[in-house]
This record gives structure tokens, C-alpha cells and sequence, in this order.
């Protein structure tokens, strides 16, 4: 059975998720072009995701400070890295390119809850 914490990992991702696409969606319409729009939009999750992480799902009462900042964005770019070369090599072997967005998307979920849990909000 998943634990709390991880569902409440996951529902913070799907709502930071939500977010990044309203602001993208926002920012694009009035004509920001689609480059300044997704990172806006990213970068709302991000925000999202870091605030909630921290007094939500894990619970810490570390301060947020440089360090705690840095290792996160670290765990989430690793984890965007580990989904784009798994979702590389997947699709290299003939694997549908959904099912192998999904596998890809698997490993950098569990890469964040764990690099979260462990490293950033210990």
C-alpha cells in the first residue's frame, strides 16, 4: 500500500502540474510567446511544488534557505534528465512512445520522492 506521504507527494505534483499549465496557457494567450510562457509556467509548479513539498508532504522545519533551494531544483533537474534520457533510449528500442513517456515518467517521479524525502527535506 503507498504511503500518505507519497499520495500526498503525488497530489501536490498533480495540482503543481495544473498550475504550470494555467499559467502557460494564461501567458501564452496574451502573447508572450511559448518560450517565456512554459517556463513561466514551470517554474509556477516548481514553486508550487518546493512550498507544499516542504510543509505538506514532508513536513520539515528546516528553514527554506540557498541550500535547501538548490538541492531541490538538483533532484528535479536530475529527475527531468533521468525521464529524458529513459524516455530517449526507450523510444531507441521501438518502445511506444506513450507507454515509454509513462515508464520515464515513473522513474522520475520515484527520483523526486526520494531525493525529496531523503536529501532535500530530511
Amino acid at each position: 500500500m503507498l504511503s500518505k506521504q507519497f499520495i500526498r507527494f503525488c497530489f501536490v505534483g498533480i495540482v503543481s502540474t495544473i498550475l504550470n499549465f494555467i499559467f502557460f496557457k494564461l501567458l501564452f494567450n496574451f502573447n508572450f510567446g511559448i518560450f517565456i510562457s512554459s517556463l513561466s509556467g514551470y517554474f509556477i509548479g516548481l514553486l508550487n511544488s518546493l512550498f507544499f513539498g516542504k510543509n505538506y508532504v514532508f513536513k520539515s522545519k528546516n528553514a527554506l534557505s540557498k541550500v535547501l533551494v538548490l538541492k531541490f531544483l538538483f533532484i528535479y533537474l536530475f529527475g527531468a534528465l533521468v525521464m529524458s534520457l529513459t524516455l530517449k533510449g526507450l523510444i531507441s528500442i521501438e518502445i511506444n512512445h506513450v507507454l515509454a513517456w509513462g515508464l520515464a515518467l515513473s522513474l522520475s517521479i520515484l527520483n523526486n520522492f526520494f531525493g525529496s524525502k531523503f536529501f532535500v527535506f530530511k
